[in-house]
């Protein structure tokens, strides 16, 4: 399966992207790092996208085995240290270390387990963090 995005500069830091199918979304900067803030900066989209996908995957694994799990919510967080985006020699540019805490209403202790380990196996994007070098956390509790 291929996956498509076409991108374009419009003007400064900020930048619009356009899915094959025709979502669209933009990303820019804070106006302390130079952008007009019209958007995520590509770090927060990267936590978003994380934070979709891990909900995702917890609602597949879920009808997968005919678990109800209700209400999905998250939070995510990157430590990152600007000074790598800015250039600094020897910082790296990207997270130093990311965690997401799902909160899960519903399931039971032992779903909630299963749910945990099938997730850490099954999310492309914390594959993508962990392959990039980035200690990743996630951690479901009940909601």
């Amino acid at each position: 399966m291929l996956i498509q995005v076409a991108s374009e500069s419009l003007r400064g830091m900020p930048a619009s992207h356009r899915t094959t199918s025709g979502l669209e979304w933009i990303t820019d900067e804070p106006q302390a790092m130079g952008g007009d803030n019209t958007g995520p900066n590509p770090l927060e989209a990267v936590l978003g996208a994380w934070a979709g996908c891990l909900v995702i995957v917890t609602r597949m694994v879920a009808a997968e085995n005919g678990w109800t799990v209700g209400t999905v919510t998250t939070d995510t967080r990157g430590e990152f240290d600007p000074r790598g985006f800015m250039g600094h020699p020897g910082v790296s540019p990207y997270f130093s270390e990311a965690a997401a805490v799902l909160s899960v209403q519903e399931p039971t202790d032992a779903q909630l387990v299963t749910l945990g380990q099938a997730v850490e196996a099954r999310c492309p994007v914390s594959g993508l963090l962990k392959a990039a070098g980035i200690a990743t956390r996630v951690t479901l509790q009940h909601g």
